[in-house]
């Protein structure tokens, strides 16, 4: 199978506040899973960053809808 390697490293924002960077690095049997929704769904996505995009997104709104029915409660953070 293919890797996915995940680098972590601090950023400093323009407000002064160090940020969380993630860089991700896509290899193999992973990058060819990529390559082939690109190619079959390229309408719809330009690039394999968007892909992965996608797939983050609806993998956290699945993992936060699963908190919020076992906890019945609202873990979005509220607006200002």
């Amino acid at each position: 199978m293919g890797k996915i390697v995940f680098m972590h490293c601090d950023l400093d924002s323009s407000d002064g506040r160090t940020v969380e960077g993630i860089t991700l690095v896509v290899d193999g049997d992973v990058k060819t899973v990529l390559d082939y929704i690109l190619m079959e769904k390229g309408d719809e996505f330009k690039s394999r960053t968007e892909i992965v995009n996608h797939a983050l997104m609806d993998g956290l709104k699945i993992l936060t809808d699963e908190i919020k029915s076992s906890k019945n409660e609202n873990i979005a953070p509220k607006k200002k």
